[in-house]
């Protein structure tokens, strides 16, 4: 019996039949709940990736508003920084010690010839703290 199988599936596996359809079958679909609940959801899904959509793309646009308004508060950061920094050399300055010197020559100055050898001229200083700190020599 096998090799009658074995002789069967051999002339079964050789020959060869062409099929020809000339017209396709006629098919009767009828429509059911559960088609028209799947198109119920494919419209509501559809609705949420359009709002979805929008919603992306309002928030892309907000973040291009707040890129742009950075860009103008670092500049303006930059400037007060610029400005602080000015105002705490400008703070150096007028909180140092500032310690003035005064020469007080006399009011007539004799002529070389004038002078003798071994003549002292006398020149009186003075130093004044003018400062808000007190300054040390």
């Amino acid at each position: 019996m096998l090799k009658s199988l074995a002789t069967v599936a051999v002339l079964w596996a050789n020959t060869q039949e062409s099929v020809r359809v000339t017209e396709f079958p006629s098919i009767s679909m009828v429509r059911n709940w559960i088609d028209y609940l799947a198109l119920i959801f494919t419209g509501i899904l559809v609705g949420i990736g359009f709002f979805g959509v929008r919603a992306a793309n309002k928030t892309l646009k907000a973040i291009e508003r707040q890129a742009e308004e950075m860009k103008e508060q670092t500049a303006a950061a930059l400037a007060n920084a610029n400005a602080a920094e000015l105002n705490a050399e400008a703070f150096v300055k007028s909180e140092r010690a500032w310690i003035m010197e005064k020469l007080n020559f006399p009011d007539v100055i004799p002529k070389r010839t004038a002078l003798t050898r071994g003549s002292v001229l006398s020149v009186a200083f003075s130093f004044d703290n003018v400062g808000k700190q007190p300054g040390l020599i």
